[in-house]
């Protein structure tokens, strides 16, 4: 997981996003209180596209 922002090779992370292999989440977490706070957003692997992913595969945009 690696947050929205933080130093990474933005070509890499380029090249993941446009073959669909990240997405953006948000982390939050809830207290003993019931309160929500977001704590920001990451970029995640979407495991389901990565396990279906061919090098063949079109890009999905």
């Amino acid at each position: 997981m690696v947050r929205h922002g933080d130093a990474a090779d933005p070509d890499f992370t380029k090249e993941l996003l446009r073959l669909g292999l990240l997405k953006q989440e948000t982390l939050t977490v809830t207290g003993a209180d019931g309160a929500s706070v977001a704590l920001g957003e990451y970029w995640v692997v979407d495991e389901e596209r990565l396990q279906s992913f061919s090098l063949g595969d079109p890009s999905p945009t």
